[in-house]
């Protein structure tokens, strides 16, 4: 049974999750032999293993660029150039995110080994969702990718900010969670699978209008908004991003926006399609909500975290307009989504390597004001 299943190949195809998770768990057995002078190898330890993730992806899309998808676990994982060009996103935005954090866990004197194993085994969840084929095994990985950033959000335990921002993130998580849950059991139901490509076929088949249908996509569309933080799923970020250590607030406002995105559109496109101009007009409503909110929330924003919480939630506006248009069949559409999320990691996470640069002992430098005067103090960083 079993040997029918899984095919040789299909080992091949999750070599960088299987490296990440094993130097995630080589990090958490070097932390115990490494002094406090030493701790700097966990992060050495995490790029070594980022590196090799990304070499082997390299690989993959120079063999998979004029190839057909590869299928494997039963149809259940997919290895195509969306998933390949997601995963190095993620990859290399876990690996600024580590360098920037060797600064920030320094001037914390917050040296955990766990926090690298959890950026990795967070990373891992994304890159499942990136390559997920199958309900259960998208909902699998973003509960993997979640869970880690909850623990991440609250990673200074003697903070009561950091630890007040990871309770409200993980009871709306656990919330919204559980809205995306119901509305895949209703997607099962209709397709009585929980593969997206049988689904999309039963959908198909189902006469219009179809109540049990908009029901599945509205609250499958609930749940994924709220983890790209949408209007009006919006209201968790400003006060994670706020309360989260600043190398996490960096992480959390990249990585993981890339992978949800990769989830939703691999739902939409794929699961739901027959259903896009029911999706496609709640999507133009959403964005718009989404740009206006979030634009003029951050202009009354006085701590750069907050404000860069608001500009996050009016940059998943204009994401969300790609949707809109892969909804008419545009695959430029779906291009300009992933150009956009490559470009933005590298400027957001520049924004937050700067408000670290800022940081020392007793000075926060998270407030606007700490901003006056950031040439004459520190020309290269402005």
């Amino acid at each position: 049974m079993w040997s029918s299943f899984f095919q040789p190949g299909d080992y091949q195809a999750i070599i960088p999750e299987i490296l990440l998770t094993m130097f995630g768990l080589a990090i958490l057995l070097l932390d115990f032999l490494l002094g406090k002078r030493d701790k700097y190898l966990n992060a050495v330890a995490a790029l070594i293993g980022l590196g090799f993730a990304t070499v082997k992806l390299l690989m993959f899309w120079r063999i998979l660029a004029d190839r057909i998808p590869y299928t494997g676990f039963g149809g259940i994982f997919i290895l195509d150039t969306f998933a390949i060009f997601f995963k190095l996103i993620i990859v290399i935005a876990t690996a600024l995110v580590v360098l920037i954090s060797a600064k920030y866990l320094e001037v914390e004197d917050a040296h955990y080994g766990e926090y690298y194993a959890l950026l990795l085994f967070s990373a891992v969840g994304m890159m499942l969702m990136a390559s997920g084929r199958d309900l259960i095994v998208l909902f699998m990985a973003l509960e993997l990718m979640a869970l880690c950033e909850y623990i991440l959000t609250g990673f200074l335990r003697g903070s009561r900010r950091s630890n007040e921002a990871a309770m409200k993130f993980f009871l709306l998580g656990a919330f919204s969670s559980g809205l995306l849950l119901y509305g895949m059991s209703l997607l099962y139901g209709i397709g009585g699978s929980t593969n997206l490509v049988i689904i999309a076929e039963r959908l198909a088949e189902r006469p219009s209008p179809d109540p049990l249908s908009w029901m599945a996509m509205i609250t499958v569309l609930a749940g994924l908004f709220f983890k790209v933080a949408a209007v009006p799923f919006h209201q968790w970020t400003p006060d994670a991003y706020e309360g989260a250590p600043t190398s996490i607030t960096a992480f959390i406002s990249v990585a993981p926006k890339a992978a949800s995105f990769a989830i939703l559109l691999r739902i939409l496109i794929v699961g739901i399609w027959p259903l896009r101009e029911e999706w496609q007009m709640l999507t133009i409503g959403v964005a718009v909500a989404t740009m206006t909110v979030g634009n003029l929330a951050a202009i009354t924003q006085t701590n750069i975290k907050r404000f860069f919480g608001y500009s996050t939630i009016a940059h998943v506006g204009y994401l969300l307009l790609g949707l809109v248009a892969a909804a008419d069949g545009n695959s430029e559409g779906l291009t300009a989504v992933a150009i956009y999320l490559l470009v933005y990691t590298f400027m957001n996470l520049g924004a937050f390597a700067v408000v670290i640069m800022m940081r020392r002992k007793d000075i926060i430098g998270e407030e606007i004001d700490d901003l006056s005067g950031l040439m004459q103090r520190a020309p290269g960083p402005a």
